[in-house]
């Protein structure tokens, strides 16, 4: 484990309260809960507009109801994509057959989102896609460390289970907290193709953070065929205070963001930058409720030094952690 950023030490703590606090599995397969499929809503668009803000919101400790708070004076949100962090990669042991393969993991907090609130669907009728972010979990499995084709195979299948179960418009990768004892860089790359070819219009966005492998090696990486992998995904961001120019030589400015921590004094600068020299725009992580002051710096760089954002009386949503970390995690079977 690496602590090379602040967003990590909030990942140690998130993965030791969920691997140890919750005392029961939902394991989710076909017709088990979720939405209709009248009610479902996927994505069949890219990521637009242009500027773009991307708001992570750290589900263990805040509501991600929060995200669609920050308001510009034509009533429109500041933020643009809301992304759910996190849930986690983990292999299953069926326990009749014995075979182990890689899935979707939800701890309990991301449970209780997506089965006992309405966050989502109140983001999205707003007009605000939301993503989950996707993370190693300390078990060998991850985006870097899939053992064969196999296990890229079961695990699309089972992405394909939580974007239609909870009505999300796509995903993110983020390698980290991978304990496999080696990486291929062409391990995401193949990854990702098994989910494009069975959900082709979902959004997938690429965190440029690896434990294993280079980021800029995966993002660069070319198939066979000739494809490339950066046309696979349709944003990626930068570690926190890197250059997005690192990676013009694998992928279109307009597909790069600027990253930064959302209590950051740097993100009217970004923003700027993002609006007049053609990034795709800005992300924002640990978005919470006080979030007022980041949110207006990316509406002056977006929108000019006049911009004002306000959050609506009542808005902003409650989190009981205590009451939600008595509820399930699931494991996601398809």
């Amino acid at each position: 484990m690496q602590n090379k950023h602040p967003r990590l030490l909030l990942l140690a703590i998130a993965a030791m309260l969920a691997g140890v606090s919750c005392s029961k599995n939902n394991n989710l397969k076909p017709d088990q809960g979720g939405l209709s499929e009248g009610d479902r809503n996927v994505s069949t668009e890219a990521i637009t507009p242009t500027p773009h803000c991307i708001a992570y919101v750290e589900v263990n400790d805040n509501a991600l109801k929060n995200a669609g708070c920050f308001t510009l004076s034509n009533g429109k949100p500041v933020v643009n994509t809301a992304v759910i962090f996190a849930g986690n990669i983990n292999y299953y042991t069926n326990p009749s057959t014995g075979a182990k393969n890689p899935v979707v993991k939800l701890n309990a907090q991301v449970t209780y989102l997506l089965t006992k609130t309405t966050y989502v669907q109140d983001l999205k009728n707003k007009g605000i896609k939301v993503t989950l972010s996707l993370l190693n979990n300390h078990d060998g499995s991850g985006w870097s460390s899939f053992k064969n084709q196999a296990e890229m195979d079961y695990f699309a299948k089972s992405v394909k289970k939580t974007i239609e179960t909870y009505g999300l418009d796509g995903i993110e990768i983020d390698d980290e907290y991978s304990d496999a004892s080696s990486a291929t860089v062409e391990s995401t790359p193949k990854a990702i193709d098994a989910i494009r070819k069975l959900l082709p219009n979902i959004i997938i966005g690429h965190y440029l953070f690896s434990d294993k492998v280079s980021p800029s090696s995966v993002l660069a990486y070319k198939f066979a065929d000739g494809r490339k992998f950066a046309d696979m995904i349709d944003y990626a961001l930068p570690d926190y205070n890197v250059n997005p120019d690192n990676y013009l030589s694998s992928i279109a400015k307009n597909k790069l963001f600027f990253s930064r921590q959302a209590s950051s004094s740097s993100i009217q600068t970004d923003a700027t930058k993002a609006k007049n020299n053609g990034y795709a725009g800005v992300m924002l992580f640990n978005v919470t409720s006080g979030s007022t002051n980041g949110m207006s710096q990316v509406a002056k760089g977006f929108y000019g030094t006049s911009a004002t954002v306000t959050v609506p009386s009542g808005c902003n949503a409650p989190w009981d952690r205590a009451t939600i970390e008595k509820g399930p995690e699931t494991y996601v079977i398809p």
